[in-house]
């Protein structure tokens, strides 16, 4: 009997001490790493953009980020998967068939990129169709906005054996259209972005309408159709003159499985406050969620959009109550596991109490 009640000290004196230890230990264990490394597409894109966004925000949380900024961004996907690969964070925008990629996970589709055509205003070229020929800037080999360009444009007999495709980045393709030294330039990039807000207001452009953007989107499942509505880029210049009807890829950030949960739950905190605003082609809240088929979102990751950070979290240091989140599981099943035991060791107790008294009383009465 003094061997069960030490037992039973030692449980409800001894044991929470430790446990709320280990608790400690799991919580620091989960702390944000001090450095990583985000592979993004080429300056003056999206993925630049973002990253550099990302980069001088995680300087809050005591995290320094280099970013590598690299022209073929199909390729991202694979090195980031690659887990001797130095890069813990990357971006798609790029079908992805029924590719499967065990090493990452999801952080969720960020922002919609539309297939963007710019033309002269003053040009003949009225449809896609008429682009058969001309000089198109079509971005880098191995770019997003090169591949679907590609695969979109032969729909409309427009190919490269038929017409000149000029592998020029984003600025330079900017510069050329504005400049007149091409027919046509190629974008897959947010309205937001930096370059495209400027050559959406120029008055001597226009983007081509793709009329049959819904039955695209049938026969291109990964892609979503939208509308640019009449007077969207610029009230007042009347840009653009109609609703125009566009194709468009969703972009989303891609992490390593084996990357700190806190991290994780930074990036998505981060993700959230910026884009979970309306744009021109989405409504409020509807951003960041998963549209990728076959790269599936950490639970973690899914309830911090869905709920957010927990009210009783909600007035530590950011970086500790995204530790804490990171570690709940853990830590639900610690609290669990040591109810249950108490509830059984106090259960045991008990009985054998009542098992010492009902021999007492039966001693007594044989006597």
């Amino acid at each position: 009997m003094r061997k069960h009640l030490t037992f039973f000290k030692i449980y409800f004196y001894v044991l929470p001490p430790v446990l709320i230890l280990l608790l400690i230990i799991q919580i620091y264990m989960t702390l944000p790493p001090k450095h990583i490394v985000i592979e993004a597409g080429p300056k003056g894109g999206f993925f630049s953009e973002t990253a550099y966004f990302l980069k001088s925000r995680l300087k809050k949380y005591g995290i320094t980020a280099k970013i590598i900024n690299v022209p073929d961004t199909t390729n991202i996907v694979h090195r980031v998967n690659k887990l001797d690969n130095a890069s813990d964070l990357g971006f798609i925008a790029q079908d992805l068939g029924s590719q499967k990629f065990k090493n990452i996970s999801s952080l969720g589709s960020i922002i919609l990129e539309p297939l963007l055509i710019f033309v002269k205003r003053n040009s003949k070229i009225v449809k896609i169709s008429d682009l058969q020929g001309k000089k198109v800037a079509i971005g880098p080999v191995n770019s997003g906005v090169r591949k679907l360009g590609e695969e979109i444009l032969s729909n409309y007999n427009v190919n490269k054996n038929n017409t000149k495709f000029l592998p020029i980045s984003i600025l330079k393709s900017a510069a050329m259209i504005k400049s007149n030294e091409i027919d046509a330039a190629l974008f897959l990039l947010p309205i937001e972005t930096k370059v495209i807000a400027e050559l959406s207001k120029n008055v001597t452009l226009k983007v081509l309408h793709f009329d049959q953007s819904v039955a695209i989107t049938k026969h291109y499942p990964f892609l979503t159709d939208v509308v640019i509505p009449h007077g969207g880029f610029s009230i007042k210049d009347n840009l653009p003159q109609r609703d125009i009807f566009l194709i468009a890829m969703p972009v989303s950030l891609i992490i390593k499985n084996n990357s700190n949960t806190s991290l994780q739950l930074i990036i998505a905190h981060l993700l959230k406050d910026r884009f979970r605003e309306e744009t021109l082609i989405t409504a409020k809240n509807t951003l960041p969620k998963n549209y990728l088929k076959y790269i599936k979102m950490e639970k973690h990751v899914l309830n911090y959009y869905k709920d957010g950070v927990p009210l009783f979290l909600q007035k530590l240091p950011e970086e500790l109550s995204m530790a804490i989140l990171g570690s709940l599981p853990q830590l639900t099943i610690f609290i669990l596991i040591y109810i249950i035991l108490a509830g059984l060791l106090t259960f045991v107790r008990y009985y054998q109490t009542y098992l010492a008294f009902k021999t007492v009383l039966l001693e007594d009465h044989q006597r």
